[in-house]
């Protein structure tokens, strides 16, 4: 946990310095503070060609000005073509102010650890002075140490800085530099903002470093974030607030390297959290490093470009990798340098062309993180001109993130596992997200639930591909709010999410969502798209069902409040045995004013709590339901209710297995294209029931269905509100009669020709109670009658054959009839 004592701060007074005066300041309130040192340490270290060795004999003692003298010594002889290496022996030294490393110089500490012993607050190691140097009074500071020209060729090597509590300045500062490296040192302790902060620097490489044991300042500087402090700070130096005590022209840091290093019970690990506005760092590489037990972000990546994030292990920390190119808080993103005096000329960029790969994360719960997540990709849409930290107007635009790839990473998350934010054109591919280890006392629970792959403010994907997503507890994927994936959401296996597979929702849209397995589904449905949504195509996906949605009902695709889907085809959805707890639950269900503009085609839905495909409540499907096997499902197979419509046809259906109906089309609703070409055995009603007490569900026609087994009739039609022909169906099997005809108007005739249809032997095979008719052509055995038709039936008979089985041929209003002629009605 982070400190809350209150640290002292004091200054020395101003001495000389053989080199000049030398001002430090800590990254966190450090006052300003002057050193000094004997005139003469030369007798202390030994030069020998290019090296200059401290000599033995000052183990556990204050070691400062020794090599601060040797740094000077290294200082004034080295060039780029002759550069010089100060070596500390082996053991234990003290340090009581700053160290200060200029140009050509590698400080070698293999085996050293130096301890901060000081009683006031001072960097244990920065590069060059803010005394006089190379003919300015204050070097740093100065112009000369523009862009990257203040130094070059330095290396630190080796060794161990360990600061204490009550210093509040940083181990190591390093700014304004070309070709800087940090090898095999480790960062212990310190009450600083930063272990390491550095700036404007082109080539920086830390290789094996360790930041360890730090808990960030006991008291945070006034106006500046809590606790967003990196052990590693990659900064930018634009005013005295964020990089104090150089020249703030606002360079960039770039061609940074940082690899091999461990990071370790810190606040955050590396990264940038200041922002200037068109300043983008670039080629940044964060590779095979390994984050433990941090409390906040892993890696914060502000404003990088054409840089990656690569095969780091990163375990038990409060949130992950966060690429950004903005800030949610404006009072950390600068448009001045100079200490505001003058506006910085960068244009705002969007295309971060960066890659996060690979990397191995495991996220807990931490009350000190933002956000819990594994990767989070952020930017943000400032909807109303804004103060920065500056005082100056941050223009109202979106400063969106675009051209991040996400993939290969294995994330067990608290949280969300990725999450972008106004990001646009990104990839996620090949990742493996689990969700565990959700904490109640977590607020945020309060207002969301945890998605694997979540998508949100204008955020979109060119493709979802390939990701693994199971036990979150959210929507394994979930694009929302006008997000949309432009490409494809394919070859994805989302497992055991409780609100559901897949959401597209908030007017957000999908090009395809195809090839995807959702098992062990048990929220509100495996793939939901709602909301003025629109997906062009749902296609080959496998679904299973195995639990209860959050009112009991888990569907297999849902389309909902004015969605549109294009086409439904080719998916399986299987409710499996174990979904007890499903009360209802359709394979496919367009709902609510939804619409599916193609066909629903292809689908295979096995053991559906509900309907197999339900379209219900004003849905629309432009095109045809058709070519679909629907078994086993509790109510009806295919379901056309309230108000809803199929421009095409019900076609070439494989229904069995139904509790209810076959076919069921119900209040005012209307299948235009006709119901044709089915095959229906083993239902436990009707087939095919057209079915309206107000008489305004019709279809187009009936057509060419083969029927084997129905509980009760075949082809019920109770409702007709244009002509109708029956025709070319084949009927057998049925509990009462095969055809039943009793609509509630007489406004329409009825056709019923060509039909083959036998009886049970003591039901009839076509009985018309209402209605106009003609019935003429068909085939009819083994009933009591072959037509039976009550009084006020209007219509003709024409010739139909009586085949075997048949008690009456004929009945019409209390009269047999044997037919050979034309009857009239």
């Amino acid at each position: 946990m982070r400190r809350a004592t209150k640290i002292a701060a004091g200054v020395l007074g101003a001495l000389a310095l053989a080199i000049g005066a030398y001002t430090a300041v800590s990254a966190v309130a450090a006052p300003e503070t002057v050193y000094a040192a004997k005139t003469d340490y030369s007798d202390c270290y030994k030069i020998s060609g290019k090296t200059i060795t401290i000599k033995k004999g000052y183990k556990n003692k204050d070691i400062t000005e020794i090599v601060n003298a040797a740094l000077v010594e290294a200082r004034d002889s080295a060039t780029s073509k002759k550069q010089i290496t100060v070596k500390v022996p082996k053991g234990t030294y003290k340090l009581t102010s700053n160290l200060r490393i200029f140009s050509n110089t590698t400080l070698d500490l293999t085996g050293v650890t130096l301890k901060y012993t000081g009683k006031e607050s001072h960097v244990m190691l920065q590069s060059g002075t803010n005394g006089a140097y190379k003919g300015a009074s204050d070097y740093n500071q100065s112009k000369k140490c523009a862009g990257y020209k203040g130094f070059e060729n330095i290396t630190i090597k080796g060794g161990t800085f360990q600061s204490i509590d009550s210093n509040s300045g940083s181990i190591m500062r390093i700014a304004h530099a070309k070709n800087v490296t940090l090898e095999g040192i480790t960062f212990k302790g310190g009450g600083c903002a930063h272990q390491v902060e550095v700036a404007a620097i082109d080539g920086f490489y830390v290789k094996d470093c360790n930041f360890i044991d730090w808990e960030g300042p006991a008291v945070p500087e006034e106006g500046y974030e809590a606790e967003k402090y990196e052990a590693l700070q990659l900064d930018i130096p634009c005013a005295t607030r964020v990089f104090r005590n150089v020249y703030q022209d606002g360079t960039v840091m770039k061609n940074v390297e940082v690899t091999g290093c461990t990071f370790s019970d810190v606040p955050r690990g590396v990264g940038t959290h200041t922002f200037l506005l068109g300043a983008y760092h670039e080629n940044i590489k964060i590779n095979n490093n390994t984050f433990k037990n941090i409390e906040e972000e892993a890696v914060v990546c502000l404003g990088y470009k054409n840089s990656e994030v690569k095969n780091n292990t990163i375990k038990d920390c409060g949130a992950g990798i966060l690429f950004q190119y903005f800030k949610a808080n404006t009072d950390s993103v600068y448009s001045t340098i100079l200490d505001g005096k003058k506006n910085y000329k960068g244009t705002v960029e969007h295309d971060a062309n960066s890659v996060i790969s690979g990397n191995k994360i495991t996220i807990k719960y931490t009350k000190e993180s933002d956000e819990i997540q594994g990767i989070k990709v952020y930017g943000v849409n400032l909807e109303k001109a804004e103060k920065g930290a500056d005082g100056k107007k941050l223009a109202a635009q979106n400063y969106y993130i675009s051209g991040v790839t996400v993939s290969k990473n294995t994330i067990v998350t608290a949280g969300y596992g990725i999450h972008l934010i106004d990001a646009v054109d990104c990839t996620i591919t090949g990742n493996n997200i689990t969700g565990k280890g959700v904490k109640s006392s977590d607020p945020l629970l309060k207002i969301t639930n945890y998605d694997g792959i979540y998508l949100t403010a204008g955020s979109s994907a060119k493709n979802i591909k390939d990701n693994t997503v199971k036990d979150m507890i959210g929507y394994g994927i979930d694009i929302y709010s006008q997000s949309k994936c432009s490409g494809s959401v394919s070859g994805n296996t989302i497992t055991g999410c409780k609100d559901g597979g897949m959401l597209v929702n908030d007017n957000s849209s999908v090009k395809n969502i195809s090839d995807n397995t959702f098992k062990e589904t048990t929220g509100d449905s495996a793939i939901t798209v709602y909301n003025k949504s629109k997906v062009t195509a749902i296609t080959n996906n496998t679904i299973e069902v195995t639990g209860s949605g959050p009112k009991g009902n888990t569907h297999g695709i849902k389309a909902t409040t004015n969605a549109t889907i294009g086409d439904v085809k080719d998916n399986t959805v299987k409710t499996g045995d174990s979904a007890s707890g499903s009360k209802l639950g359709c394979g496919i269900i367009i709902y609510n004013k939804a619409g599916v503009t193609g066909d629903i085609s292809g689908n295979t839905v096995d053991k559906a709590k509900e309907y197999g495909i339900s379209i219900t409540t004003d849905a629309t499907v432009g095109g045809s339901v058709s070519g679909n096997t629907i078994k086993n499902v509790q109510k009806s197979s295919i379901f056309v209710y309230s108000g809803s419509s199929v421009a095409g046809s019900v076609s070439g259906n494989k229904i069995t297995g139904a509790t209810d109906d076959g076919i069921l089309i119900n209040s005012k609703s209307k299948v235009s294209g006709g119901i044709n070409s089915n095959e229906i055995a083993s239902v436990g009603k009707r087939a095919i029931f057209i079915y309206d007490d107000s008489g305004k569900s019709t279809v187009g026609e009936i057509k060419n269905n083969t029927i084997t087994s129905a509980g009760a009739y075949g082809i019920n039609l109770t409702s007709a509100n244009n002509e109708i022909t029956i025709s070319g169906n084949n009927v057998s099997g049925c509990g009462n009669h095969c055809l039943m005809i009793q609509p509630s108007t007489s406004a329409y005739k009825i056709t019923i020709t060509g039909n083959t249809i036998q009886g049970n032997g003591s039901a009839n095979a076509i009985h018309v109670v209402k209605g106009s008719v003609y019935i003429a052509d068909n085939t009819v055995s083994n009933a009591a009658y072959g037509l039976h038709i009550a009084k006020g039936v209007s219509g003709s008979l024409g010739m139909n054959t009586y085949g075997s089985g048949i008690t009456h041929q004929v009945y019409i209003a209390g009269k047999n009839y044997t037919q050979y002629n034309i009857m009239y009605l």
